[in-house]
Parts: structure tokens; sequence; C-alpha cells
């Protein structure tokens, strides 16, 4: 009985010059200089968001409600010893 033999369909040379050409051009794209004056004006817009947040958190007086005021604290297992500070 003879073995019928399944060639794979990666395994030709088309397939192996259009991975090459793929990648080619993936690494031409990615090592493309790019101007950087987005990704500055992003990472200033998210950092006065943040400045903005933690600000209302803070003078909000939700940091005294949310973690000094509550009668009951959680605990986790083997921790049950840890108790809050005194404020």
């Amino acid at each position: 009985m003879e073995a019928v033999g399944h060639r794979c369909p990666f395994a030709t040379v088309r397939f192996a010059s259009r991975l090459v050409s793929a990648v080619r051009t993936l690494s031409h794209s990615l090592f493309t200089p790019v101007d950087i004056s987005f990704l500055a004006f992003v990472r200033i817009v998210y950092g006065l968001t943040m400045l903005w947040h933690t600000w209302s958190v803070i003078s909000g007086g939700r940091i005294k409600l949310l973690y000094i005021d509550p009668v009951f604290h959680f605990t986790w297992y083997g921790f049950e010893w840890v108790r809050p500070w005194l404020a």
C-alpha cells in the first residue's frame, strides 16, 4: 500500500517570496521616521486629564468619604490583624 503524500501549502516558492516581501514591507514601515508631535500632544492631554481627575478626587473629599470614614473595612484572609490607621 502506497502512502498518499500531501504537500504543505506553505512550502511553495510563491508563498516564501510573498512572506519575504511582506516582512520587508513591514520592516520598512516600522522603521520609517515619523513626526512625533501627535504623540507629544496625546501625552500632554492625557497628563492634564489625569491631573484634573486627581485634583477633583482630592478636593472633592472622596478620599475621606471612601477610605477614612467607612465603619467596615474588608480584609483578606490571613490579614485580619491589619487595621486602618486613625485619621
